[in-house]
């Protein structure tokens, strides 16, 4: 199911404004890539990336 944009523009907002939530987000990269699941992983870190 694609994200839609109110919700892209949600999680965009909180990465600018909440170092908190850039970090666990990260977080979550790591552990994606650990566990193995790539997709997941890039796809985080690619909203991270673009975003900050």
């Amino acid at each position: 199911m694609p994200s839609t944009k109110l919700f892209k523009e949600t999680v965009r907002l909180r990465i600018e404004r909440d170092p908190a939530f850039r970090l666990a987000l990260l977080q979550e990269v790591l552990s994606a890539l650990y566990m193995g699941d790539m997709s997941l992983g890039k796809a985080i870190l690619r909203d991270l990336l673009i975003h900050n």
